[in-house]
């Protein structure tokens, strides 16, 4: 949201339309603090994940998210002065003491979309930060193709196939989540993901033995294919 009445409205529309957890997210401080506020009020806070704690985080946007007794929260790996994959295991450290210290217990890791090649080494960070932490990991790869669209114009097939390629890659690196912009990128998104899970299930089964969850794409071929 961008400014406070409307983060109420959109709080209040996904809440009633969605039984699980959402993310709540502003374009300043003052926003995001204002959404914090709400969401307490209305006694949302269990259901919300704070996205994001980034670097630049200040102590009343802290508090504000304590205050509000918010439990789940992004952590941006967003390292300005050093925007390499090496840069964002110079900053996770801090925010996760941040994260801590502000009552969240729950942690998204989102490993940075910084440039247009960025799903590379930001695909590889999602696995070293799993492998080194533990936590969930993901990214907003659709980031990388707005900020090539405002660089250039894009042909609809280009912009088409790399949304979608940008998208898969990280899953391919065992992304935990996906932010994948506008909510009319779902019918997109989600076919290429699922299929992409479930080439590796059955990967996984055939190497060890391990088979999916009962809910998962493996089993849902047919639902797949006719999302549209």
């Amino acid at each position: 949201a961008s400014y406070p009445k409307a983060f109420e409205r959109f709080i209040d529309f996904v809440a009633d339309v969605v039984e699980g957890p959402f993310c709540i997210d502003g374009t300043t401080a003052d926003v995001r603090m204002a959404g914090s506020r709400y969401v307490m009020e209305t006694g949302l806070s269990k259901r919300v994940i704070y996205n994001s704690i980034s670097p630049e985080i200040k102590e009343d946007e802290l508090r504000a998210l304590k205050d509000a007794g918010i439990k789940s929260a992004v952590l941006l790996l967003l390292n300005t002065r050093n925007p390499l994959l090496s840069g964002k295991f110079e900053v996770i450290d801090e925010l996760l003491r941040k994260s801590s210290a502000a009552g969240v217990e729950n942690v998204l890791i989102d490993t940075a979309i910084f440039d247009i090649l960025d799903p590379g080494p930001v695909s590889k960070a999602i696995y070293l930060v799993k492998e080194k932490y533990g936590y969930p990991a993901g990214c907003g790869a659709h980031n990388a193709i707005d900020i090539w669209r405002k660089r250039t114009k894009l042909s609809p097939s280009v912009r088409f196939s790399g949304t979608i390629l940008a998208n898969l890659i990280p899953v391919i690196m065992g992304a935990d989540f996906l932010l994948y912009g506008p909510i009319q990128n779902a019918a997109k998104i989600y076919p290429v993901v699922a299929l992409a899970n479930a080439y590796a299930a059955y990967t996984s089964w055939q190497e060890w033995g391990v088979k999916p969850a009962a809910n998962h794409p493996f089993y849902n071929l047919n639902k797949i294919a006719t999302i549209e």
